[in-house]
């Protein structure tokens, strides 16, 4: 699992979202976003923190996060990510489907939404 992931998710019809996530062996993880939205127009997006496998499980804690300006006032961070998931001190659990050395599954624990990740590096 550790490496360079990139994702691109339609989370609906009027917004896509193309990350890329790098895991390193120290357990420490970086990721970059870009949030494009039909209605919005697009913000960026930063997060750093930690990740652990336990128990098939994909586990990762948010210990910073930067947020770039949006085109419009009216995209902000509310929108993108309801309930402040995303915050820094905030953990995200996941279900690991799958990993090769091609591509990454996961299952998201809260939405049950599945993602599929292709392998940069």
């Amino acid at each position: 699992m550790v490496g360079q992931w990139f994702q691109a998710d339609t989370g609906d019809k009027l917004q896509r979202v193309e990350a890329t996530t790098t895991y390193r062996e120290d357990g420490t993880y970086e990721l970059s976003a870009k949030v494009f939205s039909l209605k919005d127009g697009t913000m960026t997006v930063a997060l750093k923190g930690a990740w652990r496998l336990q128990e098939g499980l994909l586990i990762v804690t948010v210990e910073s996060e930067s947020w770039g300006q949006a085109e419009s006032p009216e995209f902000r961070y509310e929108k993108i990510v309801p309930g402040g998931k995303l915050a820094a001190g905030k953990s995200i659990t996941a279900q690991l489907v799958s990993v090769s050395d091609t591509h990454l599954v996961l299952k998201d624990n809260e939405s049950g939404a599945t993602s599929v990740a292709e392998r940069v590096r």
